[in-house]
């Protein structure tokens, strides 16, 4: 993020930090000071094992939102169950439902097209974005 390796910082505490990288710590330390989500500032939070990318256009999936997936997976016993994500935001659910059942005919729907974006991003990330249509 910065552009600097962290064991460079631990094993050359002397040399100095280039102004550029010292600059964006800087606008990223008050950022947070100013109490915006660390998954914000990094563009990025973990969900079911998985790395989604994350924007102030959609919520931060939650810990506890992966019991949706589990309540799904105990739940569902269809091999190609239809799965509805509405108001999908970073996607989350609609990918693990695909990554996770791979016969789901999986739709994921927002309002908001921004959000639709990283969804569309997270999707492509993870291998399953032919297999989501995305409204």
């Amino acid at each position: 993020m910065l552009g600097i390796e962290r064991v460079r910082l631990h094993a050359h505490p002397e040399l100095p930090v280039e102004s550029a990288p010292a600059t964006r710590y800087g606008t990223l330390i008050a950022r947070r000071a100013a109490r915006e989500p660390l998954q914000y500032l990094t563009g990025a939070q973990e969900f079911w094992s998985l790395l989604f990318k994350v924007t102030p256009a959609v919520l931060i999936p939650r810990p506890e939102t992966e019991g949706i997936i589990e309540a799904f997976l105990r739940l569902n016993h269809a091999p190609e169950p239809v799965v509805l994500d509405i108001g999908t935001g970073s996607g989350c659910l609609a990918v693990v439902a695909a990554r996770e059942v791979p016969g789901a005919r999986v739709y994921a729907s927002d309002v908001s097209e921004e959000a639709l974006r990283v969804a569309r991003d997270n999707a492509a990330a993870h291998g399953v974005a032919a297999r989501i249509r995305f409204r």
